[in-house]
């Protein structure tokens, strides 16, 4: 690991030769602070985007990532605005922020989603970055890339500052019954736009079936349904207790949560 390095590329998945299957697998990248997690798609499909997400947030899921941190979709010499656009949209309704890495010539054609991160060879920190971009891979050094990240970019802080705990009172106790209610079943509106949907999820649920064609809706059809790609915990200003997100064709549907 280069002197003063603070942050680490983790390759999670995609079509990288050599993900990492879990946080463990490479030990020395405990040595840092700051980790930025990759998903590498070089050869996009266009519908692929919302699968791929899926995958990036289980990963992310598994390994304890915080809430609301920053990810990198990298693209290589890829333009493909339509998977981006999907993968970011799964992304972000799971809670997470994404920036789009590729070399300098073609990244900058796909969408920004939360910002660039462009391959650019000979630039030097303290120089204005190229385009947009809130980071720079710019030097080698060894076995490893030097990147710069503006300070905007929310890492992955693997070891924050302890803060000390503060005082409590003491709690009082209260008999409860414990709750043996079966949750209601409610129907809810499923959109689908550039091959993926999500709906936001009750506080409580036991299961997620796709009914069909919905009547009331411009865009109803006759057709293949969406399917369930995951489900995320992650809270989200507009769902609080999570998310369901679908693939599959760009519908209009009802979906029924009980």
């Amino acid at each position: 690991m280069p002197a003063g390095a603070t942050t680490a590329c983790i390759y999670a998945g995609g079509d990288t030769p050599n993900p990492i299957r879990t946080p463990t697998d490479v030990p020395v990248y405990a040595l840092v602070r700051y980790w930025l997690p990759v998903w590498v798609r070089s050869n996009p499909h266009p519908t692929q985007g919302g699968v791929d997400a899926g995958q990036m947030v289980n990963w992310l899921n598994l390994a304890g990532a915080q809430h609301g941190i920053t990810t990198v979709l990298d693209m290589e010499t890829a333009v493909t605005p339509a998977y981006v656009t999907a993968y970011g949209a799964a992304m972000h309704a799971a809670g997470l922020r994404v920036l789009v890495y590729g070399s300098r010539d073609y990244v900058l054609k796909n969408p920004a989603l939360n910002g660039y991160f462009v391959a650019d060879p000979g630039w030097q920190p303290g120089h204005a970055p190229p385009g947009t971009a809130v980071a720079v891979q710019y030097a080698y050094a060894g076995s490893y890339d030097l990147s710069w990240i503006t300070d905007t970019v929310s890492l992955w802080d693997r070891h924050p500052p302890q803060t000390a705990a503060q005082p409590t009172s003491t709690p009082t106790s209260t008999p409860t019954t414990p709750s043996t209610a079966t949750p209601q079943a409610t129907v809810t509106t499923l959109v689908m736009r550039n091959g993926h949907g999500w709906i936001p999820l009750p506080a409580t649920w036991r299961s997620i079936h796709v009914m069909g064609p919905n009547p009331d809706a411009t865009g109803h059809y006759v057709g293949p349904l969406p399917t369930l790609a995951y489900v995320s915990s992650t809270p989200g200003p507009h769902s609080p207790h999570g998310v369901a997100v679908f693939t599959g064709p760009d519908v209009t549907c009802r979906v029924i949560i009980a």
